[in-house]
């Protein structure tokens, strides 16, 4: 079953004044202004003020009104944007459910979500991180006062740099907040940024090895085209004797 959406109605001016009042450290605001294309699927709802921004400057806006199935369906509607709110805390499996959501984004769409930094877990951040780098996510980071803002953008050529990045970004974040709850995962985050760093290694190796393979058979493409070309020299030379052969023998009957 797909999940079933609503629309939004266009709103009074006055709520989108109030809702640019907001404070520019707010992470709601930014989470709304940072909307773009034309159609926002709001996924786990933030302001109400900013739904309402949202429809006043002309943006089309649905809803997420049912869980969504685990079945990928066809002909799905897609979405520019689609808003996560404070995903970590609202959901437990927020790496689960931005995959389940992956195929309602556009191809060039983005999802956007936040969260205090009082409520990380990093387990589950990390493992967030890792999860949209295998969707074809790329993350980009925002440090926020007290909070933390995430971008996971559709990218065709998102690379193994760009995890770490994205993990080094969280670090740094995490460290000019709070230095001391970052400590108890320094191992973990250590092991990982290892385990990044082997899979790059693994990466280039492969690349090395394809660059090889694809060497040797220019080689042996070489070697063959000569080959074939020996043989039709020599086949056209056969063919050349046969042909004299056949009008001597020929004459030589004429003249009987």
């Amino acid at each position: 079953m797909k999940p079933v959406f609503s629309e939004t109605a266009p709103t009074e001016d006055e709520k989108t004044i109030e809702f640019l009042q907001l404070d520019d450290n707010n992470p709601i605001k930014w989470e709304y202004t940072s909307a773009v294309g034309d159609r926002v699927l709001i996924a786990v709802r933030s302001s109400n003020l900013g739904d309402e921004y949202l429809s006043a400057i002309g943006k089309k806006v649905m809803y997420l009104r049912n869980d969504l199935e685990e079945e990928e369906e066809a002909g799905l509607e897609t979405f520019d944007t689609i808003l996560l709110g404070d995903l970590p805390k609202m959901v437990f499996d927020s790496d689960r459910y931005i995959e389940r959501l992956t195929p309602y984004l556009s191809p060039n769409g983005s999802f956007v979500l936040w969260t205090f930094i009082k409520d990380l877990n990093l387990d589950h951040l990390l493992n967030l991180v890792i999860k949209s780098y295998h969707l074809g996510l790329r993350v980009k980071v925002h440090r926020g006062n007290k909070w933390l803002g995430l971008k996971l953008e559709h990218s065709k050529d998102t690379a193994v740099n760009d995890i770490s990045e994205a993990i080094r970004y969280v670090i740094d974040a995490l460290n000019l907040h709070d230095k001391k709850q970052i400590q108890p995962y320094e191992k973990q985050i250590s092991a990982l940024l290892s385990e990044v760093m082997a899979l790059k290694k693994e990466l280039v190796d492969s690349y090395k090895k394809e660059e090889k393979l694809l060497q040797q058979q220019k080689k042996m493409d070489k070697q063959t085209k000569y080959l074939e070309k020996r043989y039709q020299a020599l086949s056209s030379s056969k063919l050349g004797r046969l042909t004299l052969f056949y009008w001597k023998f020929r004459k030589r009957r004429g003249n009987r």
